[in-house]
């Protein structure tokens, strides 16, 4: 029997860090999920030998909405939890101000979650 999985998306921030140890240290293994994944190399072996428990690394992008069936068909297993720590911020100020800089502040905190639960959802 697999031990349940937790996938992480947006895996590189302080808060998906945090919460990947908090599952991990419950025996969870690790699904991370983020763009330019080369950067979680690092973690994953910190992971494996502190916790004992398997870490598979997946390029993900929230605003490619396209991708993210072929996304969630790639992971080696279903996962049992996910986690959402995908965001953007920008700057307040030019969010204000600029439509183009507040709908991509929407459609990463908000328009790209929703495609990829509303895909897990559906499988």
């Amino acid at each position: 029997m697999n031990k349940e999985t937790v996938l992480i998306l947006g895996a590189r921030s302080d808060i998906a860090m945090s919460t990947a140890h908090f599952f991990a240290k419950a025996g969870y293994d690790l699904q991370l999920a983020a763009r330019n994944i080369d950067t979680l190399d690092q973690y994953k072996s910190n992971f494996e030998q502190k916790y004992q428990i398997n870490v598979t690394l997946h390029e993900f992008d929230a605003l490619k909405k396209d991708s993210h069936k072929h996304f969630a068909n790639s992971l080696p297993q279903l996962p049992d939890v996910i986690v959402c720590a995908v965001g953007f911020m920008g700057e307040q100020k030019k969010n204000e101000s600029d439509i183009e800089l507040a709908l991509n502040v929407m459609r990463s905190n908000f328009e790209g979650p929703v495609s990829i639960f509303l895909t897990f959802a559906s499988m």
